[in-house]
């Protein structure tokens, strides 16, 4: 598996472990799947394995362990991915159908349970019962945060604090359990293995926050069909250029509300608040060459920032 610029060079010091997640996911954790391979679950940017390796230390020949918490991981993020899709009615996933467009939605669910039970049976595999623990924490998150965001009335979609908790519980509660058990295979003292859970929260909360700002207005992003409100037409609620959900329906009026509130500029200065927090966590970490690794890996979020605000400058 190959990554394009900067990626590939950031990946330079786990790149051969990050080739070894790639393997077990493919030799391993799609044997016996009853269905062509899902493109989606083979790419990607492997940012949340790429986390886990870094933590681990997982530097040049291969670690498998980690490699395959790595995949474990991957795995765990690609079953809640077809799990979306079908709560969503997504027809595609990056350029492809998604399974339940391809094969209905009874089979893509039990294809997304098949995914999530073999993420963690590598994760046992690899790192035993408090490595179980770490994932069912970070799972039981992941369901919360999506039943709540189902569930919540239409008002209460536009407060920023619901907005933070619903993406911690969505997203960066497996990076930081991702950071943590990178941490854990190396047998770090329980207060390291927090500051990499640290690094791990910073760095999803900021990813997700830019995340949303990327996909606002292209025309594959789900939340917008959902009517998912992300950080952004928030920030334009709070400046009252929209006064109710139902502001938020027509694509082109919500663009112009944002515009005019700033609402990209404000959420990426969010975004960058938290990449500060998780570099401040970075700082503390004792081995020089693991901090520029992982400066580096935050560099990557922050490039991608710079370019969100400029193309909605």
């Amino acid at each position: 598996m190959e990554f394009s610029e900067p990626l590939g060079r950031i990946y330079e010091p786990i790149l051969d472990s990050l080739r070894a997640t790639n393997e077990i996911i493919r030799e391993e954790g799609l044997a016996d799947l009853p269905l062509a391979i899902p493109t989606f679950v083979l790419s990607g940017k492997r940012l949340r394995s790429a986390g886990l390796l870094f933590a681990a230390r997982a530097f040049g020949e291969a670690h498998y362990e980690a490699a395959k918490l790595g995949a474990g991981v991957e795995l765990i993020h690609a079953s809640s991915l077809v799990h979306d899709d079908v709560v969503d009615n997504s027809r595609f996933r990056r350029n492809a159908l998604s399974l339940h467009y391809e094969y209905g939605p009874h089979l893509a669910v039990l294809a997304g349970d098949f995914l999530f039970t073999r993420g963690l049976r590598f994760i046992d595999e690899a790192g035993g019962p408090l490595f179980i623990r770490e994932a069912i924490r970070a799972v039981s998150e992941m369901v919360e945060g999506e039943v709540e965001e189902e569930v919540l009335p239409p008002q209460e979609q536009l407060r920023e604090a619901v907005y933070l908790r619903i993406i911690y519980k969505k997203t960066a509660s497996l990076f930081q359990t991702a950071m943590r058990m990178g941490a854990m295979i190396r047998n770090l003292p329980p207060e390291e293995v927090d500051l990499f859970g640290q690094i791990g929260f910073h760095f999803g909360m900021a990813y997700q926050i830019v995340d949303d700002c990327d996909d606002l207005f292209s025309h594959s992003d789900p939340d917008f069909e959902q009517q998912k409100i992300t950080l952004p037409t928030i920030k334009a609620f709070q400046r009252g250029t929209i006064k109710t959900h139902e502001d938020t329906r027509d694509r082109e009026a919500l663009r112009q509300a944002i515009l005019e509130a700033q609402g990209f500029q404000d959420s990426i200065a969010i975004a960058k608040e938290y990449l500060q927090k998780g570099l401040d966590w970075v700082e503390k970490i004792p081995d020089p060459e693991l901090q520029t690794s992982l400066k580096n890996f935050f560099g990557y979020l922050e490039d991608r920032a710079h370019r969100v605000l400029e193309t909605f400058a």
